[in-house]
């Protein structure tokens, strides 16, 4: 009997290590996705401000959200492959 304590005790302690684990990947992984997410931003920002030096406002914005579109578009296909695989 006190075997199955101890055994019990011991695959809590396993089990609480391995929820602070995944908590912590978590966490890590919604960092990394607004890091990525602000980053993709401030490279769409940049290269709108420089195609509106160099074709005017509306043509820049109107290049960068297609591209994007075109990003998010391919993106989605992407990840659809991998689910319905």
């Amino acid at each position: 009997m006190l075997a199955l304590i101890e055994l019990l005790e011991q695959e809590g302690r396993e089990f609480k290590r391995g929820i602070f684990r995944l908590g912590f990947g978590l966490l890590l992984s919604v960092a990394a996705v607004f890091s990525l997410i602000i980053g993709f931003f401030l490279l769409a920002w940049g290269m709108e401000r420089w195609l509106s030096e160099l074709i005017g406002p509306v043509l820049s914005l109107v290049s960068m959200g297609a591209s994007f579109l075109l990003l998010a578009g391919g993106l989605g296909l992407w990840i659809r492959r991998l689910i319905l695989k």
